[in-house]
């Protein structure tokens, strides 16, 4: 059994491997691209990325210093006061770990062989699902222990000191090392038949992918693989230096995304299963012929223009424009117009005429069911001018409202 620190090690250098895919399609340069979600900070903070590169050697050694310190102990305490009281139960023999979306989990067939009979509830996890699930969930802390803490704390405090000197790139990655470290010294020596999760490109999947006393490692994929620059029309994957070697199992939205599947998992007699989409098709009300039926797909990190997008699409009355919008199931914001038909059931689509969306894995899903919709897809890079990327949303609709004869 490898040491857990070297493979956390290796579970945030997989992570960063993937970040790398943007920064080759948005050319991100100096320090930025060496922080956690850079794209975020890239996307949304792109005025102050000198002043991030200026901080980014102090916060180096604040962060091993001062910084990681203070937040490891802080998990600890308080943690483990909760860890302490509560009332253990047993773990079943095949688990799913709640540490993504569910949604697709909630399209496969309870039948399937090694089905999850418990869902883990991770209470750092804080992302909420609006999918159902009939699966009966066991919250983490009940399956837990002191002494994981204390193991989870130790390696937290040593793995910046080993990165400073080591992988100092990586060392703003050590973000999740508490969290990671815990939950590895939880489940390192479980017998589990089966363990489920929706991860497949983050420490979280490595993490899973070196539990070696489980017998069967299974995939649910939760998005799509690649990125796609709608700008240039390029394809980006990751080229990871390692590989997972251990999945025996993955349920795959696509033919395309077991392409891409099959290029970071090498296990010799892995099995893949396509899922099938559940979404409920709804019938546009008071649908007018005139009209195009616009469906947005939503995100909270494209709200803000997205927003912009509806408004100005709803400005003038003689626009011929009907807008539904579909929201993120993570999703917070929603429009604000009682002119937008808000979609928020998880498995419902409305049949419209076009879809606008930023690349979203629902694409895929809209695709295979309504066969005459037609997308228009804008890049990330394009909102840094949002004026004409709407002007050129707009332009493309008339193009197609002139196409069907409207």
């Amino acid at each position: 059994m490898k040491n857990p620190i070297l493979l956390y090690l290796e579970a945030i250098h997989f992570e960063f491997e993937q970040e790398k895919i943007y920064h080759s399609a948005f050319k991100i340069k100096g320090f930025v691209k060496f922080l956690p979600r850079s794209i975020i900070f890239f996307t949304k903070f792109h005025r102050f990325l000198i002043i991030l590169n200026i901080i980014y050697i102090p916060g180096l050694f604040a962060w091993v210093l001062l910084v990681n310190p203070l937040l490891s102990f802080y998990f600890f305490i308080r943690w483990m006061f909760p860890v302490l009281v509560s009332q253990k139960c047993s773990l079943p023999k095949n688990v799913y770990f709640s540490l993504s979306d569910i949604k697709f989990l909630t399209y496969i067939d309870n039948t399937e062989k090694y089905y999850p009979e418990n869902v883990i509830i991770f209470p750092f996890h804080s992302s909420k699902s609006k999918f159902k699930s009939a699966i009966t969930p066991i919250s983490f802390i009940k399956v837990t222990g002191i002494y994981c803490l204390l193991k989870a704390i130790i390696c937290s405090l040593i793995t910046p000191c080993i990165l400073l000197f080591k992988y100092p790139r990586l060392q703003f990655f050590s973000y999740s090392s508490f969290y990671w470290y815990w939950v590895y010294f939880t489940f390192q020596n479980e017998k589990f038949t089966s363990v489920w999760i929706s991860n497949h490109y983050d420490r979280w999947i490595k993490l899973v992918d070196s539990m070696c006393t489980t017998e069967n490692r299974i995939i649910v994929q939760h998005g799509q693989l690649e990125y796609k620059s709608e700008e240039e029309g390029d394809i980006y994957m990751p080229d990871f230096s390692s590989k997972l070697t251990n999945i025996q199992t993955v349920y795959a939205i696509n033919e395309e995304s077991i392409r891409y599947f099959r290029t970071f998992i090498i296990s010799p007699s892995i099995q893949f299963i396509l899922v099938k989409s559940k979404l409920n098709i709804l019938k546009w009300p008071n649908a007018s012929i005139n009209c195009l039926q616009i469906l947005i797909i939503g995100h909270e990190y494209e709200f803000i223009f997205q927003n912009e997008l509806i408004t100005y699409l709803l400005k003038h009355p003689n626009r011929p424009y009907q807008v539904a919008f579909k929201p993120h199931p993570q999703q917070t914001s929603i429009p604000d117009l009682k002119e937008v038909w808000v979609i928020t059931e998880p498995n419902q689509i409305p049949d419209g005429n076009v879809v606008v969306s930023y690349g979203s894995s629902l694409d895929h899903e809209i695709k295979s069911m309504l066969e005459d919709v037609t997308f228009v897809v804008y890049g990330l890079n394009e909102k840094r001018d949002p004026v004409d990327t709407i002007t050129r949303i707009e332009r493309d609709l008339r193009k197609i409202l002139s196409k069907n004869g409207s």
